[in-house]
């Protein structure tokens, strides 16, 4: 395993965090926020979000969706139940929802993760290595934290989460 480590890096609104985890000079995963204004609630919305280019790709499901894994989980080239890989992928991590009354409130499967693990999978010379990186969300000071990341040596092997 190539373990980079992130050193807590935060992504706030309106910022981003690119990492290249096999060290190849190409972007694997980029971390960001979109401000989304939603005239039809009546309220603003801050989506956290993932997003892999043509070399990588995410496990997604439905709505955007990708599967929260604890550590010593292992991530395959068989996604998890209900998702699939994709590349060029986006997953909606967390979303904060700020309405002209009333007290912001949070949504998505992430909004709540502490030290879990978003898989994924890089493409090099027409194979895939799997990967992790190890994510937290601070829901108090709007911010995501990245805290190290991970891809695996050999092409096509399945690695453990937090390893």
């Amino acid at each position: 395993m190539m373990i980079t480590q992130l050193n807590d890096a935060e992504v706030k609104q309106g910022q981003s965090q690119a990492i290249d985890l096999n060290r190849d000079g190409i972007r694997d995963i980029a971390f960001a926020t979109w401000y989304i204004g939603n005239p039809n609630e009546k309220e603003d919305e801050v989506l956290f979000f993932a997003s892999t280019g043509t070399e990588a790709a995410l496990m997604l499901g439905g709505e955007n969706d990708s599967p929260r894994f604890g550590i010593g989980e292992m991530i395959s080239a068989q996604p998890s139940a209900g998702f699939e890989w994709y590349v060029i992928g986006q997953a909606e991590l967390a979303k904060k929802n700020i309405g002209l009354v009333g007290t912001p409130y949070w949504e998505k499967p992430w909004k709540n993760a502490r030290h879990e693990y978003l898989a994924l999978r890089v493409r090099k010379n027409n194979a895939w290595y799997y990967g992790w990186v190890e994510v937290s969300m601070d829901t108090a000071n709007s911010k995501l934290i990245l805290h190290k990341a991970a891809i695996g040596m050999v092409e096509g092997k399945a690695v453990k989460t937090g390893e």
